[in-house]
Order: C-alpha cells, then sequence, then structure tokens
C-alpha cells in the first residue's frame, strides 16, 4: 500500500491514477476526502481507500490508525499554495507554517510507525531556488527563496532528508515548476489566460511576454513520481517539461485552443523579469522519465475541462 497525503489535490488526484494504474493499492490522506473518490467523473478503482486526517491536527497519526502497518510507500503531496506566492502576504505564512512546515514535521511520527515502509516521496518546488545565477537551474543550483512558499518547502525538505539519512530510508524530493492541467484552480499564467479566454476576455501580458517559464503537466508530473517510489530514488529531481516556453509562448497556446476570438494585451512591466530554464536530465537519466504531453495538447485538455466546469455549474444553478 502507498499513502498520499494531499490526495484529493490537484497533483494528488493524477498522482493516486499513476499509481494505481502501475497496479498498487492507495491510501488518499485527505482532510475531507470524497466519499465516492473520482477525477473529473471518472471513478477511482477498487484497489484506494480513503481516510480523512489533518496534517495540522495532533491526531494526524492516530487517524491513521490501522493503515500503517500496510504502508510501504509514500507520497507527500499536501500542501498550502497561496493564490499568489510571490504577494508574500503576511496573513499566509500562518498557513505556510501550519500546513507545509508543521504538517512535514507531523509527518515524521507517521513514518516512524509504518514498520514497512520502504520510501517517501515528497513533492516540493522550484521556487527554492530563488533569483536563477545561472542560465540553466540544476539541482546544485544554490537555495534562496524570494517566496514564504519556497522557504516552506525548503523546510520541508531538510528535515524528511534528515529523517532519511537518519533511518536510512530513501527519500526523494521532486523539485517541480508550475503544474497544470484539468483540475488546475490556481490562476497563474496557464490557468489565468485559460479563464480569461473562456470568458471572452483579453488576455493581459505584463512586459514583452520573452519572460521564460518552466511548467509540467499534471498527469507527466505524476509519472515521475511513480518512477520515483518504483525506483527508491534518493536526492533531489528537478521535474519539467525540459524546455523553458516564453509567457507569449503559451498566451499563443491559449489562443490557438479557443474556441472563440482571443486578444493579447500587453501592459507596462510591474516586476522584475526572472528567467527560468530548469535542467531535468538527472529525473531523465536516473528515473528514466520524461514529458509526453506537449504545451498546446495540455492547455486544450485544461480548456476543455474549464468549459466543461463552466457549462456543470450553469447546469447546476439552472436546476436549483
Amino acid at each position: 500500500m502507498i499513502a498520499v497525503t494531499g490526495a484529493s489535490g490537484h497533483l494528488g488526484q493524477f498522482i493516486v491514477q499513476a499509481l494505481t494504474r502501475n497496479g498498487h493499492t492507495v491510501l488518499c490522506i485527505s482532510r475531507s476526502p470524497a466519499t465516492a473518490p473520482s477525477i473529473h467523473g471518472v471513478s477511482w478503482p477498487g484497489n484506494v481507500y480513503a481516510q480523512p486526517a489533518d496534517l495540522t491536527s495532533d491526531d494526524f497519526v492516530d487517524a491513521l490508525g490501522p493503515y500503517l502497518g500496510q504502508i510501504e510507500g509514500w507520497v507527500h503531496s499536501a500542501a498550502f499554495i497561496p493564490d499568489n506566492t510571490a504577494a508574500n502576504q503576511p496573513e499566509d505564512t500562518v498557513r505556510l507554517l501550519s500546513h507545509n512546515v508543521h504538517g512535514s514535521i507531523r509527518l515524521l511520527r507517521a513514518l516512524a510507525r509504518a514498520p514497512l515502509l520502504q520510501s517517501l516521496v515528497y513533492i516540493s518546488s522550484f521556487e527554492v531556488y530563488g533569483t536563477p545565477q545561472n542560465d540553466i537551474i540544476s539541482e546544485l543550483h544554490p537555495t534562496l527563496p524570494l517566496t514564504f512558499y519556497g522557504a516552506a518547502k525548503l523546510i520541508g525538505e531538510k528535515y524528511l532528508h534528515l529523517y532519511g539519512d537518519l533511518h536510512d530510508l530513501p527519500v526523494c524530493s521532486l523539485r517541480l515548476p508550475a503544474v497544470y492541467g484539468p483540475g488546475d484552480r490556481l490562476k497563474r499564467a496557464v490557468g489565468n489566460f485559460i479563464h480569461r479566454a473562456a470568458e471572452g476576455l483579453p488576455l493581459s501580458i505584463y512586459g514583452d511576454g520573452e519572460d521564460r517559464r518552466n511548467l509540467v503537466y499534471a498527469e507527466d508530473a505524476a509519472e515521475a513520481v511513480y518512477l520515483a517510489w518504483f525506483r527508491r530514488a534518493r536526492g533531489i529531481f528537478n521535474i519539467g517539461n525540459g524546455s523553458s516556453c516564453r509567457i507569449r509562448d503559451i498566451a499563443e497556446a491559449v489562443r490557438m485552443v479557443a474556441e472563440r476570438p482571443v486578444d493579447i494585451e500587453y501592459h507596462k512591466r510591474v516586476k522584475k523579469r526572472l528567467d527560468y530554464n530548469i535542467d531535468t536530465r538527472r529525473a531523465r537519466d536516473v528515473l528514466e522519465w520524461s514529458p509526453k504531453i506537449g504545451l498546446v495538447d495540455g492547455v486544450r485538455r485544461q480548456y476543455q475541462w474549464v468549459l466543461h466546469e463552466r457549462q456543470y455549474s450553469r447546469t447546476e444553478n439552472r436546476t436549483e
């Protein structure tokens, strides 16, 4: 059995799919898991168990009860993600501490109670790096976060890897860029552009749109998680789409898949330009992982999901 904290989240649901697709029994741990777990209307298979447990509560370990004796692997994807991580809002720090820092530390108690545990995979973030100091960011790049979210993720890495070293447990951290795909409700570049296009609004770009970003489609990220577990990987791995894309490339992809005319408006830059080019060669070499979903295909899938959600919402409102 593989436990997944944050199983009801956007990436968590794709992780559950990847694990079950490869024949594993999965324990879905979430504060309030659905009574009939599904992703986009497709029910999870019978080898999935749901257990409510809150990482911010001292009762977290007790809530998992007898399952702890069956867990062979753990994927820690539970996290609080602010709507805008770069804003560094003071009110977000309390939740970042309780969910991401204290939650990861509380997880250590559960790991200590899982005698069959063979491996832990932690979902980290490229935000641990901060300002790029090199043209290409490898896993050896200094970690100097610019955001509270990135700092919290880095603290989680430190605690979990130290635990792994002390107990000879393979611990792997996957540093992910922005994850997109169906189910993504965060309105970052991809989500923001898609929602605006679906509403018939212009896409707003601040600056010339040449800023470079890394993305990863949720299904590809979940496959990396599975491979990290399967190979009992240790250490740090960058995960991304393999090559950075410009902000304007994302906007053009949305315009390409939209079923209506979409304008792109350029505005004065409000933030310093930062280009992120993430080196994923270690994941390709060690995990034998590579992304399969290209930008246009991934944007199309998310756009269709947004349209479906909007139609469902309108139908629900009419029946009330």
